[in-house]
C-alpha cells in the first residue's frame, strides 16, 4: 500500500468527534492518511506532519498554544527571535470556576510563526497533546500575524460547538482553525474563507506529491473505509 493523504469535504458523522460540524458560513474538510509502516505509537506520523506544516506554511501564519516558550510573557504580542508570542491570562479566580475547561492553564502563550521546525511542534506538545485532541491552531493571513485573540474565545474551540465559536475569529483575520478528530487520527481544518480553503488544498496536494504520497479528495464514506484500510 502507497502512503497517501486524504480528504473529505463537509463530514457529518459524530464518531470523528469533531463536535457540531455542520455551520452555516464555514467548510470543514477532514485529512486523514495512510502510511506504511503503520504507526505503533498514538499521535501524528511525523512524515505526515512534515506535509501538513508545509502546507500550512506555505499559505499561512500559524498561531497555536505552545509549552516551549517559558518566562514572563505579555499579554500583547512581542518579537522572540524570528517569531511571535503572548499570553492569555485568566482574569480571576471566579471566572475560572465557571469556565467549563476549568483544567485549562491559567497562562496559555501562543506562538505565530512560519518556521516549519517551530510549527511541527505542534503536532508533539507534551501540555497541549494532539492525540488527545488537546491542541489546536489557528491560520491567518502572514501580514496579521498577531490576531487578537480572545482566552474565552479560543478555549471555546476546545467544546463540542468549536465551529460556531470559530466564525467569531474571522474579523481578526483568522482563516482557518485546524483541531485533531479522534485520537489525532484524524485532521479537522474548518476553513472560514473559500478562498483560503481552495488555496490551503492546493498546496496540501502539492507538498503531497512532493513526499511520494498519493492524494485523495473522497466522499465521506470513502475516507472512513480508506482509513479502515489503515488501522491504528
Amino acid at each position: 500500500m502507497k502512503n497517501a493523504i486524504l480528504a473529505c469535504h463537509n463530514p457529518i458523522q459524530t464518531h470523528w468527534q469533531l463536535g457540531q460540524t455542520a455551520t452555516g458560513g464555514s467548510n470543514l474538510t477532514l485529512i486523514g492518511w495512510q502510511i506504511s509502516p503503520i504507526p505503533v505509537d498514538s499521535g501524528m506520523p511525523e512524515a505526515v506532519a512534515q506535509i501538513l506544516t508545509r502546507a500550512m506554511i506555505s499559505a499561512a501564519q500559524v498561531v497555536f498554544p505552545s509549552s516551549d516558550v517559558k518566562g514572563d510573557i505579555p499579554t500583547d504580542w512581542e518579537t522572540v527571535g524570528d517569531d511571535l508570542v503572548c499570553a492569555l491570562k485568566e482574569e480571576s479566580l471566579i471566572k475560572r470556576a465557571l469556565n467549563s475547561l476549568s483544567n485549562a492553564p491559567s497562562t496559555i502563550v501562543l506562538l505565530s510563526t512560519r518556521k516549519p521546525e517551530v510549527v511541527i511542534r505542534l503536532f508533539d506538545d507534551a501540555a497541549y497533546p494532539w492525540w488527545m485532541q488537546g491542541q489546536i491552531a489557528l491560520l491567518t493571513a502572514p501580514e496579521r500575524a498577531t490576531p487578537k485573540i480572545n482566552r474565552q474565545i479560543l478555549l471555546a474551540l476546545f467544546e463540542g460547538d468549536w465551529t460556531r465559536q470559530a466564525l467569531q475569529l474571522q474579523s481578526v483575520g483568522i482563516q482557518c482553525v485546524l483541531r485533531p478528530g479522534v485520537d489525532g487520527s484524524v485532521a479537522g481544518f474548518l476553513f472560514l474563507t473559500d478562498a483560503f480553503r481552495t488555496t490551503f488544498l492546493k498546496a496540501l496536494e502539492e507538498e503531497s506529491h512532493a513526499a511520494e504520497f498519493d492524494w485523495s479528495l473522497l466522499s465521506e464514506t470513502g475516507f472512513a473505509s480508506s482509513l479502515a484500510d489503515n488501522p491504528r
